[in-house]
């Protein structure tokens, strides 16, 4: 505003000056000097407002750029800042990808070191093994010869033995054994149990009262006055709780074979026990059987069979003796028989026992007890038939009892399943031991 009134009276001045000549003093108008002074007044106060605006104007610029600068100090801060962030962030993955590697390579190297140490200990087992095995072939080797040697030795003196008239002590080899028992048909979940005696000793029919079977059943083992076996043979119990093989073996003297080589002959030492059946006397065959059975730490049992047939015929020729003189009724002639047969029972299991036990001692033995038996009363009881009325009722219950239990203590552990056989077998009370 003051811009236009400078103009109009710069004007108005140039106009008047002409009008008048440009004399200065005519142009003294007071109206015109307050009119000028008041246009310059206002002219001052708008260079004065237009200054401050102007000032303003930069002061705002400077502002302006100011903030301008500082936004864009802002958003080089943040860029900054997460450039940083960024930076900082690699160098996390960076480190956490550096420490996976490191576990993965301390795992390997763990894996490794724990896979060398297993196989320096199976190469260190393997060395033992091998130094073991070498060990252990060479003392086979020394075994072997120190058994060659032996064999060679006893060999040799077997030959001395025999030229001296001396029985040889032979022992079968391991081939002789595993042949022996495939022959016989051994097997380890049986008792295998042979009945040896001499020609014409009643083992066949005693065989067959083991097992419950009279001489006319079909599976009975043959019998006759004569010795009827010749070769080994074998019969299984019918009683299936019963797990047991009975063998009869050929009786001495009908075989071509010295006494002293009959045990070993026959294959006796695989047995799990013996019956060794007497006759009338003890002769060198059951000597030898009986040595035998020491040796080879087999339970052996002697027999005395057809006792009651000897015990029949002493009561009866006691009582034929006598039978011409006696007085009185027949009723006292029948209890003085009954008290007779008690008498010579026990008489002939003394006589029996001194015997056994006088031929034992002789032959360097140590003394065992003799079971008293009879076929009918053994097959009675074997059989769970009743006894015959005025049946002799000796040792075969006893003798039963403890051969069938020896010999499954000898062969079986303790089950529930033996414990069940042990007592049907009537042997529930006895203790296996391993």
């Amino acid at each position: 505003m003051g811009g236009v009134w400078s103009a109009v009276l710069e004007g108005l001045g140039s106009l008047f000056g002409g009008w008048f000549g440009g004399n200065p003093a005519i142009g003294d108008n007071p109206t015109m000097n307050d009119i000028n002074e008041h246009l310059r007044r206002e002219r001052d106060a708008a260079e004065r407002v237009a200054s401050e605006n102007a000032r303003r104007a930069e002061e705002a610029e400077r502002d302006r750029q100011a903030a301008e600068e500082r936004a864009r100090q802002s958003q080089e801060d943040a860029r900054r800042r997460e450039e940083e962030a960024r930076n900082a962030r690699e160098s996390a993955e960076k480190a956490e990808r550096d420490r996976q590697a490191a576990d993965d390579h301390a795992r390997r190297f763990q894996e490794e070191a724990h896979h060398q140490a297993e196989e320096a200990r199976k190469a260190r087992e393997r060395a033992e093994t091998a130094d073991q095995e070498k060990r252990q072939a060479e003392e086979d080797t020394r075994r072997f010869q120190e058994e060659a040697e032996r064999q060679k030795e006893q060999a040799q003196k077997a030959r001395d033995d025999l030229r001296r008239g001396a029985h040889p002590d032979i022992w079968p080899t391991l081939e002789q054994f595993e042949s022996t028992k495939a022959r016989y048909g051994y097997t380890s979940s049986m008792v295998h149990i042979a009945v040896a005696g001499i020609s014409g000793c009643g083992k066949s029919s005693l065989v067959n009262s083991f097992r419950g079977l009279s001489p006319k059943a079909p599976e009975a083992a043959k019998t006759d006055i004569v010795e009827t076996t010749m070769e080994v043979a074998s019969y299984a119990d019918p009683d299936p709780s019963k797990p047991i093989i009975w063998f009869d073996v050929p009786g001495a003297g009908t075989l071509n074979i010295s006494d002293w080589d009959y045990f070993n002959a026959q294959g006796l030492f695989i047995f799990d026990a013996i019956v060794v059946v007497l006759a009338d006397r003890f002769c060198a065959t059951d000597i030898a059987i009986l040595k035998a059975c020491k040796k080879y730490c087999i339970p052996a049992y002697i027999v005395r069979s057809k006792s009651d047939r000897y015990i029949e015929d002493m009561v009866k020729d006691e009582a034929s003796d006598e039978e011409d003189g006696a007085d009185g009724d027949e009723d006292e002639y029948h209890e003085d028989n009954a008290g007779r047969l008690e008498r010579v029972r026990k008489e002939y299991a003394e006589k029996t026992r001194r015997n056994v036990k006088r031929n034992l001692k002789q032959a360097g033995l140590p003394d065992q007890q003799v079971f008293l038996v009879s076929k009918t009363a053994l097959l009675s009881i074997v059989g769970k038939r009743k006894q015959k009325p005025g049946a002799i009722v000796l040792d075969e219950e006893k003798l039963l009892k403890v051969m069938v239990g020896d010999g499954i203590k000898r062969r079986f552990k303790p089950t529930p399943a033996l414990s069940s056989v042990l007592n049907r077998l009537g042997l529930g009370r006895m203790v296996v031991r391993n």
